[in-house]
């Protein structure tokens, strides 16, 4: 389907502010992690153990694995921005190939009348 109007051109300012959404939210993974190296600092190594082995370097581990997920959710928002913005320019060429052509029809079609 061919764009004829301004109104079926994707809507970047939407794309946009739901990317924003998300990464405020990717925040908490950072929030987070925080939370998790307190509970390793905070708690000594034998009330982390399980079995005679201390948690603390698992949850160090798991912290910087929740870190790298904001991250990767910045890295996947901007993906989603660049190809928003591709196929916004696509459609506006587009679209002034249409107006374009339907100004040479019009043309057209005066000078066949006149």
């Amino acid at each position: 389907m061919a764009i004829t109007s301004e109104s079926q051109i994707i809507d970047i300012i939407a794309i946009n502010n739901g990317c924003s959404i998300i990464e405020e939210t990717a925040e908490d993974y950072i929030k987070c992690a925080k939370y998790i190296r307190e509970a390793a600092e905070t708690c000594s190594g034998e009330a982390l153990a399980v079995e005679g082995k201390t948690m603390q370097p698992s949850l160090e581990e798991l912290a910087a694995a929740v870190e790298i997920i904001k991250q990767n959710i910045l890295t996947f928002t901007s993906e989603i921005r660049n190809v928003a913005l591709q196929i916004q320019a696509k459609q506006q060429q587009e679209l002034a190939n249409y107006r374009a052509e339907q100004e040479r029809i019009r043309q057209q079609q005066q000078a066949n009348q006149g």
